[in-house]
């Protein structure tokens, strides 16, 4: 609750008998302003609007850079609800149709997504390349919770392979942490006969992923509102928002590139 305000003392007139002039707390009087320096400020905010603020907020013109990069994708959870399948299918991202998109499945130990198995069910019905993603719980046993994943995820050929997302450090040290996330990746690479993708944004992974362990699996990386991608090594796929729109999905939805041609994606399936 707001404590109240102190009632402020009459002030005196000064001596030429003028009504003195009100000042903001900015020291300048709106009234004070001449009507060019309002117009100035007006077409300032429309500029803003129009040109900068849909460049911070969602992706509607993009890039020049992006146009090397012809299969794009998205990815799901419950927070998109529910979509429209259809719509999506024949949607188009400046242009270029949604080829793939990957879906949470799973968290810690024992949390599974609730729109998981309907939408991995609909993105193949739909035609879409599909993946399914497990949120690492650095707090978690890596083995429960690769098993968990496989308990709620039935991959089969034409799919992606299993994708870990990992997005927090945890207390542990750092070196327990790194073989905690290996531990994981070694698990679902042998119950699924594929090697898992590694999904982690670029500061992340500077920070906590740099071993060289981790190069040997196809890397997602997040990095948000950059025209052109600064990370050094290779990568897999970028997820250059999370604020995209597109037709069959209400809510604001990640929207990813793919590194290479509709070729290379199916090279990277589970056969």
């Amino acid at each position: 609750m707001a404590a109240k305000a102190r009632k402020a003392s009459p002030k005196k007139r000064p001596a030429s008998g003028r009504k003195q002039v009100r000042h903001s707390r900015f020291g300048i009087s709106f009234f004070s302003l001449s009507a060019g320096a309002v117009m100035a400020l007006l077409a300032f905010a429309a500029l803003f609007s129009y040109f900068i603020l849909p460049l911070i907020t969602r992706p509607t013109r993009e890039p020049e850079y992006f146009k090397n990069y012809n299969i794009r994708g998205i990815d799901v959870s419950h927070y998109q609800r529910i979509i429209d399948w259809e719509a999506l299918r024949n949607a188009r991202l400046n242009g270029f149709p949604i080829r793939f998109v990957i879906i949470k499945a799973s968290e810690g130990s024992d949390h599974t997504d609730r729109r998981f198995r309907d939408n991995f069910v609909k993105a193949r019905r739909y035609g879409f390349v599909r993946g399914a993603y497990h949120f690492f719980n650095p707090s978690s046993s890596p083995t429960l919770q690769a098993k968990h994943f496989f308990r709620q995820v039935q991959l089969e050929s034409g799919d992606l392979p299993p994708i870990l997302d990992v997005e927090e450090r945890g207390s542990k040290p750092l070196e327990e942490f790194q073989e905690d996330v290996l531990a994981w990746l070694d698990y679902a690479e042998k119950k699924s006969g594929a090697t898992p993708i590694l999904y982690a944004s670029y500061s992340f992974r500077m920070k906590f992923l740099k071993d060289p362990r981790f190069d040997a699996y196809p890397f997602w990386v997040a990095h948000y509102n950059m025209r052109k991608l600064r990370y050094r090594g290779e990568w897999m796929m970028w997820q250059y928002t999370e604020d995209g729109r597109i037709d069959g999905i209400e809510d604001d939805v990640d929207l990813n590139l793919f590194n290479g041609e509709f070729a290379d994606l199916q090279r990277l399936l589970i056969p």
